[in-house]
């Protein structure tokens, strides 16, 4: 293959006053064939072209040149190989501090170090130059630089690029940095780690473990899936439809890895402890999109950071009370198999609490049948049953919180169970209890109760603790199919 240089450009697509004006269409390609006039090209991309001629490469990749725009047909084909560009890219050119393309990276950066530091000259080992040596204390002063801030990482599509590229030129924004599949060097020795943080990045695929057969290696494999999948959700999109797409390359990378079946953005062989993610609940929770793009019960199918799976994976102490029956997901292109969905579908069998209902400050609670032990105090004011608080529901978005009269009813889907040791020396243990927040399509709050039959979607992550000499009402509550979409 011949050498060439990457440059991903998608964050012209960002900001409104940004769109790339110049882009290769069905209109204008036999033209762009030719020849394109770098006179109207802009900073960022002016830029990338300098630097591809410093370093003496032929080549150059830009997304919005190399793929015709207007074309559904040739974005496909391409965004289906998109992996094999960002891998066998000689080099790739990464803009980490440039806010739109308009703007360029080749500016000069500030000295913030020189203009608070003594200067001590010294003669070089080996050499009669001088050099210069900066005496400092504001490192003692200021954050540790991190990545995770640059513009960059800000943007979906620009993951892919990072973490698979072979190497990279990345312009920061306060130094030039090289960086390969092990290492991220700042370029001129400046080899201070508080200028070199990436303490947020999941682990190296070169790491991985290939074909993960022990407990320990699909644990580490999964966890690396579970950083990236926090890492990723952090970031926007200007389409909201391009989830799955701008992630694609990495889960086509992680496929070969896992060798397991990719269901809306989850391994089957991981799938029902990874179904307890959640949302942040310091954050606010924002809509649900408008737009379907993935089944509910997918971190896909909402924005916002989310926690990539709450459950340990399993040990002794620790286990599915669950078992998947069958998932199935139907890709919208069959050439982008780990691209956009237009449905999804999952059952499994677990113990489902159908009769619960949840207040403003998100306790939970499961109406207790007639005979039932329970307080007095816990009066169910619509039903007039008693009720037992089961532990605290987290929403997935705004739009799931549809209290009415202060309540709100919902089904609890019990998936995993730990036993932990909170008295220590002590063989007392509580369990805990993790699961989902679901109701029935078509039947929000019916004042004739939930019904108990037809097709569920996740609203939310339920966890509860049966404290130890507590009655273990898990015990009591009998497994059923549910099918939820």
């Amino acid at each position: 293959m011949k050498p060439n240089v990457f440059v991903n450009d998608f964050w012209g697509l960002v900001l409104p006053d940004s769109i790339q004006p110049y882009k290769t269409t069905t209109d204008n390609i036999d033209s762009y064939t030719a020849s394109i006039n770098v006179d109207i090209l802009p900073p960022t991309i002016l830029d990338a072209i300098k630097v591809t001629h410093k370093m003496g490469v032929r080549y150059l990749w830009i997304d919005s040149l190399c793929i015709i725009q207007n074309s559904d047909a040739d974005k496909d084909h391409e965004i289906s190989r998109m992996r094999n560009v960002y891998r066998d890219a000689y080099l790739t050119i990464i803009a980490a501090s440039a806010n739109r393309v308009g703007e360029g990276f080749l500016q000069t950066r500030t000295d913030f170090l020189g203009k608070v530091a003594i200067e001590l000259p010294f003669v070089l080992p080996d050499s009669n130059a001088m050099g210069l040596l900066y005496l400092s204390s504001w490192m003692m002063t200021t954050q540790q630089y991190d990545p995770s801030r640059e513009p960059l990482h800000q943007r979906g599509w620009c993951m892919q690029e990072y973490f698979l590229s072979p190497r990279e030129l990345i312009f920061a924004t306060h130094t030039l940095q090289y960086r390969c599949q092990k290492h991220t060097q700042n370029i001129g020795g400046a080899s201070n780690p508080y200028w070199i943080s990436s303490e947020h990045d999941p682990a190296p695929l070169h790491d991985l473990p290939k074909s993960p057969q022990t407990r320990e290696e699909i644990e580490k494999v999964r966890q690396a899936w579970k950083a990236t999948i926090e890492n990723y959700t952090k970031r926007s999109l200007s389409l909201s439809t391009d989830k799955f797409v701008a992630l694609a390359s990495l889960a086509e990378e992680f496929s070969e890895i896992t060798e397991s079946p990719y269901l809306a953005g989850f391994w089957e062989r991981t799938l029902l402890p990874d179904l307890l993610w959640s949302k942040d609940r310091d954050r606010y929770y924002t809509p649900r999109p408008k737009e379907y793009r993935a089944p509910s019960w997918s971190w896909a199918a909402v924005d916002g950071e989310v926690n990539g799976g709450n459950a340990y994976f399993l040990s002794d102490k620790q286990q599915l009370i669950s078992k998947l029956i069958r998932c199935e997901t139907v890709p919208k292109t069959p050439k982008i198999p780990f691209g956009e969905v237009i449905s999804g579908a999952l059952v499994i069998c677990a113990p489902v609490m159908f009769d619960c209902v949840m207040m403003p400050h998100w306790m939970v609670y499961r109406l207790l049948e007639v005979g039932e032990g329970g307080h007095d105090m816990l009066i169910d004011q619509k039903t007039g049953r008693r009720k037992q608080e089961m532990g605290r529901g987290e929403l997935d978005s705004s739009d799931d919180d549809d209290f009415t009269d202060g309540v709100q009813r919902i089904s609890v889907v019990l998936i995993y169970s730990r036993f932990e040791n909170n008295v220590p020396g002590s063989d007392v243990t509580d369990r805990v209890i993790q699961g989902l927040l679901v109701e029935q399509l078509g039947h929000r709050n019916d004042p004739s109760g939930v019904k108990m039959h037809g097709k569920y979607r996740r609203i939310g992550f339920f966890e509860g603790t049966v404290r130890w000499g507590e009655h273990d009402w898990l015990e009591e509550i009998r497994d059923t199919e549910i099918e939820l979409v």
